[in-house]
């Protein structure tokens, strides 16, 4: 990207563009304050590797996949089975399975526990997201979504989505007319988002959705926002735990409430493994870090 990055001094709550002429980002609550001084950043990924294209993580697992369509996961605790050696699209994991679009034909692949919840459904799709009791797939944008596992019964009522996201306990879709519909496991909280929304991200404790305001909630949360962003700017990623929320800028900085700025040029992905913040740099190493 040719674009100069910005660089974003912290206050209290604010997060100032220093040098640009975009408006401030501003995040909605402090994060509590954490003991002791956060790990510098430890690279994950050697010289020689091929080039990263994206970051997915759970609790237990985080799965990458290249420009190739290689997909490599890692595990904290006992292992999960890995992915099968197919080129992906895109890959999902939860901290009970995962699920992957191959490429270039989009035919949905699930691995992991419990092998009965997760047989997927034949035909081809463009999106896919999962918790650990289900998935779903949307078959074309805009198109229907169709779902599996615990809850296959879950209804998306619409024909026209455009993209899904997924996390936690639910999924929830996006229509083109900028409306939401949310499924829960557990039957609540995923109801909690606003009228209008220009984008959906997966995430923990659930989706997370950008109104067309520029506010960023998490369907999983409280009701208030997490963060402002300026009218019509777009997230790269997004990831949060416990009260503390990441999000990728258009101009590839890394926003963070707490967490200290990484010393990398570029940040194309964030995402949150176990205790460990990891994101993908413009050179596509890994780096994770407290």
């Amino acid at each position: 990207m040719n674009t100069p990055l910005l660089r974003w001094a912290v206050g209290p709550l604010l997060l100032t563009a220093c040098g640009g002429d975009l408006p401030p980002v501003e995040i909605g609550r402090p994060a509590p304050e954490r003991p002791g001084a956060s790990v510098p950043p430890v690279e994950l990924t050697s010289p020689e590797a091929p080039q990263l294209v994206a970051v997915e993580a759970v609790a237990r697992q985080l799965c990458t996949w290249t420009a190739q369509g290689r997909a490599e996961c890692q595990f904290r605790g006992y292992p999960l089975p890995s992915p099968p050696g197919l080129p992906f699209l895109q890959v999902v994991p939860s901290d009970e399975w995962s699920c992957g679009l191959t490429s270039p034909q989009g035919r949905v692949e699930c691995w992991g526990e419990g092998r009965w919840l997760v047989e997927p459904p034949a035909g081809t799709f463009v999106d896919i997201a999962i918790t650990p009791l289900a998935a779903c797939a949307l078959a074309e944008a805009p198109g229907p979504v169709e779902c599996w596992g615990v809850g296959a019964d879950i209804a998306f009522p619409e024909d026209a989505y455009v993209e899904i996201a997924g996390g936690g306990t639910g999924i929830c879709a996006r229509t083109a007319k900028n409306t939401v519909d949310c499924w829960s496991s557990v039957g609540h909280g995923m109801a909690r988002h606003p009228d209008s929304v220009v984008a959906l991200f997966d995430g923990e404790p659930g989706p997370w959705v950008l109104a067309s305001t520029g506010e960023l909630f998490g369907t999983a949360t409280d009701e208030a926002p997490w963060a402002y962003l300026p009218e019509g700017s777009v997230p790269l990623a997004v990831a949060f735990d416990e009260g503390e929320i990441c999000f990728v800028t258009p101009l590839e900085e890394l926003v963070c409430t707490t967490a200290p700025p990484l010393p990398v040029e570029g940040v194309q992905d964030v995402t949150r493994f176990g205790k460990r913040w990891c994101a993908l740099d413009s050179s596509s190493a890994l780096l994770c870090w407290r």
